[in-house]
């Protein structure tokens, strides 16, 4: 893309820019821009500080029960009497409570000894851990400040936790525990004020700095000789990434992919595999995969790999551990194709192999990407299929490639990518047809030469619903349909019951939307979660630009209409058909790819506003990418 302000060449004529009372007047008002900004931070922050929300402390014991009783929760006053009369009663469940009490009546008595009742209960209490916690901090309490009281005789040390054992014929323990409450309350909110402080500040500067964007990018740039703006001509370059941090790039994706392999290798079998291998024997004996939500096609890859090395043969998959090995090397494959896949959308989008190799270090540096493709036979070939798809129909959509660069670019993403998505999970073709539309839709209204693009929305609408009609009647009339149907819908009401523990909470099966997006931003690094924010900001800005008359809409839009589709299909599923989900929401692992991609954008929108906040592109490249190497050093590092 060439800018008008690029062809702009600086002369011996060009004007130095005035620096009297029109620069003061400037100055001042920015100034005063950051004064503003500065109190409008330090009051959020106050608020924030002041906040029950945000500033009442809790306290929280983890702990583990054999039985069903009720916990009893007793506070001091600063004398150290504690009144059995003002009790906080919380049942218990059988397995694993959370157990948590708001404690601010008890920061306001300056309480610091509190006795904690577990159950009314003969049998032993496996303790975790007692913190002290509010919204936005929270402190873990050493068993140093615990004490045995009641009929608790022991309280020993078992792993990583305590186990709380009575006396013979014994059914009430107690400990004692001595958390200061007040002074933790004081800290909490001094770490709500400074966070919501830092928070605000930021985003009161990105506001800024994205409304000077938007104002500044129609606008034609003159070029000025002066000490401060000499190589304006230059800054308005397509952003790009230096050799030296694709290099590094390129390092941190080596060491993701060794990461998958090697734990591939050694990690252990996980529950459900010995179920699929009954189920690829039966595929073998019958022709048909014994499970209507899943389908062979990973399971039969594994087994190639197996005959291929030995240790199998044809027909006959093992239970041995070399074969569950091979198995686990399948999908650490299968998961290495998921990486070039984002690196293939990001090359399509941003033009270059680096901004590829950015991508694939984003995506490897995701743990939750890694771990998963270590074992995971059944999600990762589903994030992966579809990651292959979404680069398929970028490529699709692409102005220039052109022949059978163009057809092999769409074509293997498209049927590789169906083959081992569909073919593992069959339900994930819904959403492989649903992108598949949006392309389709934007292909249609972007690049058809039908009429106006009033005439071609309309006909791409009805033509969108006759397909889904059609759709529906191939799912509802035919066998093959059926069959497929019966398996999306199997996937939606998986038939578990049971419950899940997020955040030290028990939710049941169905966790919804709210509690998933929750997990998933707990799931991302907070550097790689700051680009997938940044990344989706920046994308809605310019999608909004494109639309506006007299711009123009690129591949580069198109490509974050379908990326966000990857990334939000799931969660617009929990919000309509709130299905089962279980095991952290593995069921959605297609989107970590989708975030991936965003991620990308995220870096792409900040080094292209560094024209508009440095006056040295150079030294603001260089920022950028001490930030980028710092961040994904510590993410790789830990």
């Amino acid at each position: 893309m060439t800018f008008p302000w690029a062809r702009i060449q600086p002369d011996s004529t060009s004007i130095a820019p005035s620096r009297g009372p029109r620069s003061a007047r400037k100055l001042a008002g920015a100034f005063g821009l950051v004064l503003a900004g500065l109190g409008v931070s330090a009051l959020v922050g106050g608020i924030g500080a002041q906040s029950t929300a945000l500033s009442a402390p809790h306290l929280s014991v983890l702990m583990y029960a054999a039985e069903e009783s009720t916990a009893e929760f007793y506070f001091s006053d600063s004398f150290g009497n504690i009144a059995p009369e003002q009790v906080h009663s919380l049942p218990v469940s059988a397995g694993v409570n959370n157990l948590t009490v708001d404690v601010s009546a008890a920061a306001t008595r300056d309480s610091y000894a509190q006795r904690f009742d577990p159950c009314t209960c003969e049998t032993p209490i496996l303790l975790g851990e007692v913190r002290l916690e509010t919204r936005l901090y929270s402190e873990r309490l050493p068993a140093s400040l615990w004490a045995p009281a009641g009929d608790l005789s022991v309280l020993r040390t078992e792993g990583s936790g305590f186990r709380l054992l009575t006396g013979p014929g014994a059914s009430d323990p107690q400990l004692i525990i001595y958390a200061e409450i007040s002074s933790f309350a004081e800290r909490a909110q001094a770490v709500a004020f400074w966070t919501l402080f830092g928070l605000s500040s930021a985003g009161i500067t990105v506001s800024v700095g994205l409304g000077a964007v938007i104002q500044s990018s129609g606008r034609r740039r003159r070029a000025f000789r002066s000490p401060y703006l000499a190589s304006r001509r230059t800054m308005y370059r397509e952003p790009n990434i230096t050799l030296a941090l694709s290099a590094f790039l390129a390092a941190v994706g080596v060491v993701a992919l060794t990461q998958q392999i090697l734990g591939a290798w050694t990690i252990g079998v996980t529950i459900d595999e010995p179920a699929h291998v009954a189920h690829l024997s039966s595929y073998f004996d019958s022709g048909v995969y014994s499970s209507s939500v899943y389908g062979p096609a990973t399971s039969l890859f594994g087994h190639v790999l197996n005959v291929t090395l030995g240790y199998e043969v044809w027909g006959a998959p093992l239970a041995s551990a070399e074969a569950y090995q091979v198995r686990h090397l399948a999908v650490a494959l299968i998961g290495a194709v998921g990486l070039l896949a984002v690196g293939m959308s990001s090359w399509l989008v941003f033009g270059s192999i680096r901004w590829a190799l950015l991508a694939i270090a984003v995506l490897g540096s995701m743990p939750v990407w890694v771990g998963h493709s270590m074992f995971n036979m059944k999600d990762v070939p589903v994030a992966t299929g579809y990651t292959l798809v979404t680069a398929g129909l970028i490529a699709a959509l692409s102005r220039e490639l052109k022949g059978w660069r163009k057809f092999s670019a769409v074509f293997v993403p498209l049927v590789l990518g169906v083959a081992i998505g569909v073919g593992t999970r069959p339900g994930a073709l819904a959403l492989m047809v649903g992108s598949g539309a949006v392309a389709a839709f934007l292909w249609f209204v972007l690049h058809s030469t039908m009429g106006s693009v009033r005439k071609r929305l309309m006909v791409a609408g009805i033509t969108l619903g006759t397909a889904l009609l059609a759709i529906a009647s191939v799912l509802a009339f035919t066998e093959p349909g059926r069959r497929l149907m019966a398996g999306i819908e199997r996937s939606l009401d998986y038939p578990w019951t049971g419950f899940n523990l997020y955040a030290g909470e028990l939710v049941n099966e169905r966790p919804g939307a709210a509690v998933i997006a929750m997990v998933f931003a707990s799931y991302l690094p907070l550097f790689i979660l700051l680009l997938v924010v940044a990344g989706f900001i920046s994308g809605l800005i310019r999608l909004v630009q494109a639309m506006l008359p007299g711009s123009e809409w690129s591949l580069r839009e198109s490509a974050f209409v379908l990326v966000s589709a990857q990334a939000g299909v799931g969660f617009a599923a929990l919000v309509v058909a709130n299905p089962v989900i279980y095991d952290g929401g593995r069921q959605l692992l297609f989107a970590f790819p989708a975030f991936a991609l965003l991620s990308v954008f995220g870096v792409y929108a900040l080094l292209k506003a560094l024209p508009y906040v440095s006056t040295s592109r150079r030294s603001g490249r260089r920022i950028v990418t001490a930030v980028i190497v710092v961040g994904f050093s510590i993410v790789t590092v830990d």
